[in-house]
């Protein structure tokens, strides 16, 4: 890159940073999760092996407080030590996070020979989206944390590291991720198929799954129904996904505020939650490892995957497979994802955004979403099918290009 090329990337950094910062100490952000932050640390404070019972409370009604893995922990107890008022403070390390991606994400396409250009305006979707900005420096939550880890395991697999430490590194690097948030485990998937080996895939695989239960370990022995039950929550429907298209008006309890009675679509959903996740994580791993396609591109099927099949879709989510869509060159999709995002956006993190004409918009938005993503999986999984039978019937395979749908 270019000197006035760094200059400006470090420029669409520093914009988005200084952003984030000002409205994290100037607000409080989305009160729910704030609170269960403040929980957690407080519960850390007082009986660390304990705080999965402690905050957990109501976990059959789905009031989880912390169904996550416990690697965040530690810097909550650091954030709380810091100067500053701790709703601002501890967005200080998801901030940061969507900083680091974006300077990997740009380091990643400048090694695959991608323009200045197509670096800058990668970098840009990440320091200036609102997609990321609004839920590091506003939401509290902290998906770009456990995202990172695993967006630079994909960039040591592909060569930012010494091929014989490759395994080693984004094994370890996954294992970081589902410390955090368990779904970066799903990475494996992706890198699996790529393995060189029984002996590669052994050295992926051990520590991806081996850091994550070590952290969980003091807690599960401590408490494992506690543990069991936050860990088994599996999202709330509604809100997007597949759990909106089958029950539209779930859109008016996240809108409007309304009680609306599930219907048995999204009992099965609420009760089946697990089973639906395992199930697309073992049919992702199947598909992969048939077809075998570039690790890059099995990453994107991986979560386009999770969006298409999974039951709920937060708007946070959007940060789990928006580096990998860039990572791949899909500049323009992340971009429209964006746009499309925005309105739910607003409305969601807006208290004064009631009405049917807001939750028609809503559902609007939201189901072009799923479909958007419904059919470029299904574009994506045939150019998977098609690369598996080209290697397999030519000693020369034709080389994957990036697809323009």
């Amino acid at each position: 890159m270019s000197p006035r090329g760094r200059n400006i990337l470090w420029a669409l950094i520093g914009a988005g940073v200084v952003a984030r910062l000002a409205v994290a100490y100037s607000t409080y952000g989305q009160p729910y999760d704030m609170e269960s932050l403040h929980l957690v640390r407080d519960a850390l404070l007082d009986d660390p092996l304990h705080v999965y019972e402690r905050v957990n409370l109501d976990v059959e009604s789905g009031l989880v407080r912390w169904p996550y893995a416990p690697g965040y922990f530690a810097w909550l107890a650091v954030a709380d030590v810091l100067p500053g008022v701790f709703h601002g403070t501890v967005q200080l390390l998801p901030i940061a996070a969507d900083a680091l991606i974006a300077l990997v994400v740009a380091d990643f396409l400048g090694r695959r020979g991608a323009s200045e250009r197509t670096r800058l305006a990668a970098a840009g979707l990440i320091a200036l989206g609102p997609s990321f900005a609004v839920v590091s420096g506003y939401h509290g939550h902290f998906d770009s944390v456990a995202i990172l880890p695993v967006v630079v395991a994909l960039w040591a697999w592909e060569g930012g590291v010494r091929p014989e430490r490759r395994a080693l590194v984004a094994g370890a690097l996954i294992g970081v991720g589902a410390a955090v948030k368990t779904v970066p485990a799903l990475m494996l998937a992706a890198l699996l198929p790529k393995a060189r080996g029984l002996r590669e895939a052994g050295w992926l695989a051990v520590p991806a799954v081996a850091i994550p239960a070590l952290a969980l370990a003091p807690f599960f022995r401590t408490d494992p129904g506690a543990v069991r039950d936050a860990l088994g929550y599996h999202g709330a429907p509604g809100v997007g996904g597949v759990s909106l298209l089958t029950q539209p008006n779930l859109a008016e309890g996240w809108i409007g505020g309304q009680a609306v009675a599930p219907n048995a679509a999204t009992d099965f959903f609420l009760e089946s939650g697990g089973l639906v996740s395992a199930s697309v994580g073992a049919g992702l791993l199947a598909f992969l490892l048939w077809t075998r396609p570039p690790a890059v591109q099995g990453a994107v099927v991986v979560w386009l995957a999770l969006y298409v099949f999974a039951p709920g879709f937060f708007l946070q989510y959007a940060v789990w497979g928006m580096p990998f869509f860039l990572m791949a060159g899909y500049l323009g999709r992340a971009l429209a994802l964006q746009v499309v995002l925005l309105p739910p956006t607003v409305m969601i993190y807006s208290d004064s955004v009631d009405g049917s004409a807001a939750v028609a918009l809503y559902v609007a938005c939201m189901l072009a979403v799923w479909l958007g993503f419904a059919i470029w999986l299904s574009l994506l999984a045939a150019r998977c099918v098609r690369y598996h039978r080209r290697a397999h019937s030519s000693t020369h395979p034709e080389e994957w290009r990036e697809m323009a749908l």
